[in-house]
């Protein structure tokens, strides 16, 4: 993956979860590469945001998931 540009498409579609993280690719958008992961989410968050949704929280997200702390 050279952006973010699949991870829109699948919202656009109306995916309910995505992830991002160096183990799927480095860059946020072409010749860009992220430094760490956080910077990887903070693109993510500010792409779904621009695109009209909102992410959910962490403690929204555990218990969809199902996560005990």
């Amino acid at each position: 993956m050279n952006d973010l540009s699949l991870l829109a498409a699948a919202i656009g579609s109306g995916a309910s979860a995505v992830r991002v993280g160096f183990e799927d690719s480095v860059h946020y958008a072409p010749g860009n590469v992220a430094q760490t992961n956080v910077e990887l989410v903070e693109k993510i968050v500010a792409l779904i945001r621009s695109i009209g949704f909102e992410t959910t929280t962490p403690d929204e997200a555990r218990r969809v998931l199902k996560v005990k702390k």
